[in-house]
């Protein structure tokens, strides 16, 4: 697939649980999935490899989504709202390829906003739970 956006009549697919646009040539998150019903039906959000460089807070919206992914994508600084916290239901997140988490985990000034203590450790590949938690 190539897509580069989604049709606007995709809000009347009412019934729609599951959607698969990996592999395809999105470079923003499609707004037509803010319309409709799918904060209640959409359950599985595949937005891998495509040409995302950030999401909106806007996905905290699918409220019964329980797996998302998001793997393959080169992140602008910031491109991951903190609104994924309110997906209560989510069951998997996948980030695979994510290429600023080190840099983000590492610098003082997230640390501090999401209270953890300044990092000195010499092995940043290693994170504890509470860095994760923090960062997703």
């Amino acid at each position: 697939n190539k897509l580069t956006q989604l049709s606007p009549e995709m809000h009347k697919m009412v019934l729609l649980q599951d959607l698969n646009i990996s592999y395809n040539h999105l470079e923003e998150y499609p707004q037509v999935l803010n319309k409709g019903d799918f904060s209640f039906t959409m359950q599985y959000l595949d937005l891998s490899h495509n040409l995302l460089t950030k999401i909106p807070a806007d996905i905290a919206r699918l409220k019964n989504l329980t797996i998302l992914k998001l793997a393959g994508h080169f992140w602008d600084a910031g491109a991951l709202p903190d609104e994924l916290g309110e997906l209560k239901k989510m069951e998997q997140l996948d980030l695979r390829g994510l290429l600023t988490v080190s840099d983000w985990l590492w610098q003082d000034e997230p640390r501090q906003r999401h209270g953890l203590p300044p990092s000195n450790k010499a092995d940043h590949a290693v994170i504890n739970e509470q860095e994760f938690l923090a960062y997703v």
